[in-house]
């Protein structure tokens, strides 16, 4: 009997509000069935309800039975009361009585419905006093004491305590000991009676080691409290009673056309019994159907019931939550759901094991690597996750294997003509029986294979140099620049401050006789050099040119000054600021290459169109190209294999922050496969077990090379030295200005020999030896002024 527990609907309409029309359409006539209700045992209503639920689901496929109620309260614990109330029932011309019986009530109710030959209908469980071949009882509560004996041998239970409350569960008590004196003589039973389940749970806690194994004998009432609404199983019983009841009155109704009940009289003399019960009882106990909700249901000669089925269910204690674990019959005896799982487990590794299974994979590491050393054959030349996990499957599913390397080396795409390259085509050419590799479930694969729960779900992120600096270094100044640039800042200085003295000079030649201070006194080469580092520091020297090529000159200097400070600190900024793992791309800005949003669609179009490509072949060429190109390429790939990458050395790599596109690897193989429930089924198991999180940890941790942690006195940084390229510009406006100044000096030097040699009637030659000699010595001396004739002396005439 399979005993649901189950919440049924109220039914309350059903007979009562049968109009005439109704009735007239009956072919038979009615029949009363008797009920003996007890408060403290079963409520009217419910019972009521449930009865006529049964009958209405059998009048959804008949409407020839016609059942009437007759309804007596009585107290079941009072044989006196219980046989008043049979009798008052009986004369009234009831075919069957339904109802609820006791160990003070049993024997009276069932003398007299042997007595006067009407069935009594019951939910209560049979007892040993009450059952008699040739009987008129019908017992729909199964015995369930050999259920419970056959429970405790499965478990291997050495002691237990027995905890009841009724003379029928001190019955069921002694036929239990019995039955463990004749299989097991040494068993310990400690009885105990209680009123409530209260009481039980106090006797636990008093001595939890010495009750750890409890049999629980309470009436249903009381089991309400304790295991939550055994009243359902006596509601299910009730159903099926109504439906069994409706059935056999309607088979008995074609056989026995005037089939009718009789007033019968308990103190008539003689007695005279029903003629027509013993062919309502026989009916009954050759019943074969199934029932609403307690199963298939037929009764033996005894009228209890046969061939019946028991759930075994399993409470926790935590949470209260329960399920069902398993089945009893009286056939099969315990059998749990998971040794019925282990049977057809061992009886498809039997099947399976006749067979070697061929399994696809290809070189990608960690998953799977070939072996180091020499003298290795069959599967020994192969190492990594995906072998492992080859091994744990076949393990747990039973089969033998061997490794195959997939041809051309891909894992499987479908070509223009619709056929399938890769570990993908090998399955569907039957080449392989399972492909076992970091394989992506897509819809468009399985189409045409059959994938296996994932083993491992992974996202999509970026790969990126790793770079370091040193957190305590006080000449990290220095590194911001390029040695090449800081040799040109130290030329561009003191070719500027060249440039600046000697403009000075040139620039204040008109001022020689005059005898004021010049900017050549003032700007000579130390001082040139001091005005340029105070212009370099934003400081005052107060140095100032005055002529219009040194003013030049100065403001050529400071914008260069300017051009390279503002490198200089955007750089140092970022050097003492980034911190580890900082990303200067963000992995979603790869990502969205189908994007319309502009900026990802000028990405994708900018990652098309560079050249050399941006796309390589495979991961290993992506990772060397990272490497390679020193933070100017970032590699989109799966997690896994940036996590493997950044365990190897160099340990000059590293995962960009933010993950996208994710996705699973699975086992493939053929459709209609014989291993696709079974590997499933396996790959769950790995999972709960946490052998799938242990083989992970192995091959992308443990033997990993490289520490998650920078060196010490060390930081991650991305390479950003400003070099010679970078300075380009500023350097050609330094040079510019200078060529401008020097330009300008010179046409000032030209203009004023010109003026000068007007001035004194000289060759423009004679003026132009005197200005440089001049420039030469700083001072107009005597030497350069003997090469002018006096202004007053005579021209010599020719």
């Amino acid at each position: 009997m399979t005993m649901k527990l189950i919440e049924l609907f109220s039914v309350l309409v059903l007979f009562a509000l049968r109009s005439d029309a109704q009735e007239s359409q009956l072919n038979v006539n009615g029949f009363k069935l008797g009920f003996l209700l007890d408060p403290k045992i079963s409520r009217e209503f419910e019972v009521q309800k449930m009865f006529r639920y049964g009958v209405l689901q059998f009048l959804k496929s008949s409407k020839s039975v016609d059942i009437r109620e007759d309804a007596i309260h009585v107290d079941m614990g009072n044989g006196f009361d219980a046989a008043n109330s049979m009798c008052t029932l009986i004369s009234s011309g009831v075919v069957g009585v339904i109802g609820m019986h006791t160990s003070n009530t049993v024997d009276v109710v069932s003398s007299i419905s042997n007595t006067f030959n009407v069935p009594y209908l019951t939910t209560s469980m049979p007892t040993n006093t009450s059952i008699k071949n040739g009987g008129y009882q019908i017992y729909f509560k199964p015995p369930y004491l050999e259920a419970v004996f056959d429970l405790v041998r499965h478990y291997g239970w050495k002691r237990a305590t027995y905890f009841y409350s009724t003379y029928e569960g001190q019955e069921r008590m002694q036929q239990f000991i019995d039955m463990l004196m004749q299989s097991n003589p040494r068993f310990t039973l400690n009885s105990k009676r209680v009123e409530s389940p209260e009481d039980a749970v106090d006797v636990i806690k008093g001595n939890i080691r010495a009750h750890e194994n409890v049999l629980l004998d309470l009436p249903a009432a009381h089991s309400e409290t304790f295991l939550n609404s055994l009243h359902q199983v006596e509601a299910a019983l009730l159903a099926d009673a109504a439906y069994v009841t409706s059935f056999v009155l309607e088979d008995m109704s074609n056989k026995i056309p005037n089939l009718a009940a009789e007033r019968l009289s308990c103190t008539s003399e003689p007695t005279v019994p029903w003629t027509l019960g013993f062919y309502i009882v026989d009916a009954f106990k050759k019943v074969n159907t199934p029932g609403l909700f307690t199963g298939n249901i037929s009764f033996d000669q005894f009228g209890r019931r046969k061939n019946y089925e028991l759930y075994i269910i399993e409470s926790h204690r935590s949470n209260g939550q329960r399920k069902e674990i398993g089945t009893w019959s009286l056939k099969a005896g315990v059998t749990t759901y998971q040794q019925r799982k282990n049977a057809l487990i061992e009886k498809d590794r039997i099947e399976i094991s006749n067979k070697t299974r061929i399994v696809t994979s290809i070189l990608i590491e960690p998953f799977f690597m070939l072996k180091k050393g020499d003298n290795l054959t069959g599967n020994d030349r192969y190492e990594g996750y995906c072998v492992d996990l080859t091994k744990l499957i076949a393990g747990l599913v039973g089969f033998d294997f061997v490794f195959k390397l997939v041809e051309d080396r891909k894992f499987g795409s479908k070509d223009e003509n619709g056929r399938w390259d890769g570990m993908i085509g090998e399955l569907l050419r039957r080449e392989a029986d399972l492909a076992v590799a970091p394989i992506t479930v897509t819809s468009e694969r399985e189409n045409v294979v059959h994938f296996s729960k994932p083993f491992m779900s992974v996202t999509t992120s970026v790969l990126a140099k790793r770079f370091y600096v040193d957190y305590l270094n006080i000449f990290q100044f220095y590194k911001v620049f390029s040695y090449e640039v800081w040799g040109s800042i130290v030329l561009a200085l003191l070719g500027a401050s060249v440039m600046l003295w000697l403009v000075s000079k040139v620039a204040s030649y008109k001022n020689f006789d005059d005898g004021r201070k010049t900017d050549a006194e003032n700007f000579t080469l130390c001082n040139s050099i001091w005005y340029l580092l105070g212009c370099s520091m934003m400081c005052s020297v107060n140095l100032v040119p005055k002529t219009l090529s040194g003013r030049i000159a100065s403001a050529v200097w400071w914008l260069f000054v300017l051009l390279i400070l503002s490198s200089y600190i955007s750089v140092l900024f970022s050097f003492f600021n980034v911190q580890r793992g900082r990303k200067f791309l963000t992995s979603s800005d790869l990502s969205n290459q189908t994007s319309t949003v502009p900026v990802y669609e000028r990405m994708w179009s900018f990652m098309k169109s560079t050249e050399p490509s941006v796309f390589v072949r495979s991961s290993q060429e992506g990772v060397a190209r990272v490497r390679r190109e020193n933070g100017k390429y970032a590699f989109i790939t799966e997690s896994t294999t940036i996590q493997y990458v950044n365990q190897q050395p160099p340990c000059d790599t590293m995962q960009l922050e933010g993950n996208f596109g994710k996705k699973s690897y699975g086992v493939a193989m053929p459709v209609g496969s014989d291993l696709r429930e079974r590997i499933t089924l396996a790959v769950l198991e790995l999972a709960e077990a946490q052998s799938l999180a242990k083989l992970e940890r192995l091959w992308w941790h443990d033997k990993g090379k490289c520490s998650s942690s920078p060196p010490p006195g060390r930081r991650e940084i991305f390479p950003k030295k400003i070099k010679m390229q970078n300075i380009k510009f500023a350097v050609v406006i330094l040079m510019a200005g200078i060529v401008v100044a020097l330009f300008i000096t010179f046409f000032h030097l030209v203009y004023k020999a010109c003026l000068k040699a007007k001035q004194n009637k000289t060759k423009f030659s004679d003026e132009i030896c005197v200005t440089v000699r001049s420039f030469y010595t700083g001072k107009m001396d005597a030497q350069s002024a003997n090469l002018r004739p006096p202004s007053n002396a005579p021209l010599e005439m020719k």
